[in-house]
């Protein structure tokens, strides 16, 4: 799933045992989050894609739990939750055009698996 391209790290920990790690996958930054528990069901796995084909791959690679499918979560097979998200979710989000932003959200909750064109529709309006 990885490919060829390496894996850079960073993690920290927080105060509270909270910890964070960094990493870089085929060029593009996510995180990882662990709460202060040892279960692997507190961990958060959200990943940024540029385009709706790396959302694609990524969904496929990765879902194996469709009941967990919702507004760009899934489930691996080991029980972890990943976010799969458009990079331009926070440009969609972001400003003060309030009507555009409900468009979006309203969009996106109706979603499984983030789809990048709708999105971009419902901002546009």
């Amino acid at each position: 799933m990885l490919d060829t391209e390496r894996v850079r790290n960073r993690t920290r920990k927080e105060p509270c045992g909270t910890r964070i790690s960094h990493f870089w996958v085929r060029g593009s930054g996510r995180w990882i989050l662990r709460a202060s528990t040892n279960s692997l069901s507190t961990k958060r796995y959200p990943s940024l894609c540029r385009a709706q084909q790396e959302i694609d791959y990524f969904w496929g690679k990765l879902s194996a739990d469709a009941k967990a499918e919702q507004r760009g979560w899934l489930k691996d097979k080991y029980g972890l939750s990943w976010q799969i998200s458009p990079a331009v979710m926070q440009e969609l989000l972001g400003g003060s055009d309030r009507a555009r932003i409900d468009r979006v959200t309203q969009a996106f909750l109706k979603m499984k698996k983030f789809d990048l064109a709708a999105l971009k529709r419902a901002a546009a309006g």
